[in-house]
């Protein structure tokens, strides 16, 4: 974990050498990770290691238990210890002591992986907060494409001054189907939506699973 504190500004999650996706925790620090800082936002894909301005954080993914009701990622964090929380290269793993969640992740060059170890529930939910970013998002759009896809298109601007806007699209893809879904936009949550999109504002989409199963 060295430089995640006194604004070093690096960040401890999982990359490869010059890969697309740097999955790694968000903490509510400018530049995604503060080891001060004691809740996780979210898992999200992009970072960039020792900048001194917000950019990336596009589309952090977070597993929940229970009602999904909250839309906002710092209202909906997870406290975390560092006594469950380990970093190695291409690897970081942490446990979610809020909702009683292992999270996993890990990169390729081109992709990211997440495993989530899930207590006995029926409300095992999978949130991803394409509104929210560690720079400004300016439109985005989260679409349920079957019983296992989720997709994204996110489009934010802005690093230390304003910069040309870029998009990042995104497929995520279960091992498993879920067996319930929703969306949400500007707080408020729809159960059973498939797509929402918005100009700037919270967006994002939620799925769930039975891990009683």
């Amino acid at each position: 974990f060295i430089g995640t504190e006194n604004e070093g500004n690096t960040y401890p999650g999982a990359a490869v050498p010059f890969g697309m996706v740097q999955l790694s925790p968000d903490t509510g620090h400018t530049t995604g990770y503060d080891y001060q800082q004691d809740h996780i936002r979210g898992l999200s894909l992009t970072h960039i290691s020792g900048v001194g301005c917000g950019l990336g954080g596009d589309l952090p993914v977070l597993p929940t238990t229970g009602d999904v009701t909250e839309t906002d990622d710092a209202k909906y964090a997870s406290a975390y210890s560092h006594d469950d929380e380990e970093a190695h290269p291409g690897y970081y793993r942490v446990g979610l002591k809020t909702y009683g969640v292992q999270a996993e992740a890990t990169a390729t060059e081109r992709t990211g992986k997440q495993r989530y170890t899930f207590p006995a529930t029926d409300k095992a939910n999978v949130l991803f907060n394409a509104g929210q970013s560690l720079h400004r998002t300016v439109s985005t759009k989260v679409e349920v494409l079957d019983s296992r896809t989720i997709r994204t298109a996110i489009t934010g601007r802005g690093f230390c001054q304003d910069t040309v806007p870029y998009t990042v699209y995104t497929i995520t893809r279960f091992d498993r189907p879920f067996t319930s879904y929703g969306t949400w936009a500007d707080g408020k949550v729809t159960a059973g939506s498939k797509s929402s999109a918005a100009q700037e504002g919270g967006n994002g989409a939620y799925v769930r699973f039975d891990t009683h199963k």
